[in-house]
C-alpha cells in the first residue's frame, strides 16, 4: 500500500488543511484502544467513527482489511498490522486508577449536561444577553461569531 500511495511529505503538510481532492496516501496509527465519547468511538490518529472502530477490532490475520469508512469527509481503509491482547495482570494493578478515571469522566459528563440544560433554559427565557460591544478582537471592529449554549464538539465534528 505504501508503494502505491506514498505519504505526503512534511513540506506538503506544513500548516495546510487536508485536501479532499489529494491523492490517497498511507498513514499508520500505531496501537490504539477503545475510547468512547458522545460523538462515537475515537480511533487515535484517525478521528471519531464507531463503525470503523468496530471493524478494526474485528480484524484477524485471515481478514486483515476493512473499509472504506467515511470519517469526517475522508475515506479510510484499515489493515491489521499487529494485535496485542490485554494484560490482565497489568489491568488488576491499575484497576483502581481506571475506576477513578471512569468516575471522573462520568462526573464531568453529568455536570456538563446539567450546565448545558441550564444554559439552554436561560437562553430560551432570554436571561442571557451577549454584549457585542465588549466581545471583540483587538485588531477587528467586528465582533467574532458567538452563540451561547453551543455544546463542545471534539475533532471539529
Amino acid at each position: 500500500m505504501k508503494e502505491l500511495f506514498p505519504a505526503a511529505s512534511d513540506s506538503d503538510q506544513a500548516g495546510a488543511a487536508p485536501d479532499p481532492t489529494a491523492a490517497p496516501h498511507v498513514e499508520e496509527t500505531g496501537l490504539f484502544s477503545l475510547r468512547a465519547t458522545r460523538e462515537g468511538v475515537v480511533v487515535e490518529g484517525i478521528g471519531v467513527s464507531s463503525p470503523l472502530a468496530q471493524a478494526a477490532f474485528a480484524l484477524t490475520a485471515d481478514k486483515p482489511l476493512a473499509g472504506p469508512f467515511d470519517v469526517n469527509g475522508t475515506f479510510v481503509v484499515v489493515r491489521l498490522k499487529e494485535r496485542k491482547d490485554p494484560d490482565l495482570a497489568d489491568f488488576e494493578k491499575h484497576k483502581i486508577e481506571l475506576s477513578r478515571e471512569a468516575e471522573l469522566t462520568k462526573w464531568e459528563r453529568v455536570v456538563t449536561d446539567w450546565m448545558q440544560s441550564r444554559c439552554v433554559e436561560a437562553k430560551a427565557a432570554r436571561r442571557i444577553n451577549v454584549n457585542t460591544d465588549v466581545l471583540r478582537y483587538e485588531d477587528s471592529s467586528e465582533p467574532p461569531p458567538y452563540e451561547p449554549c453551543v455544546p463542545h464538539r471534539q475533532f471539529g465534528g
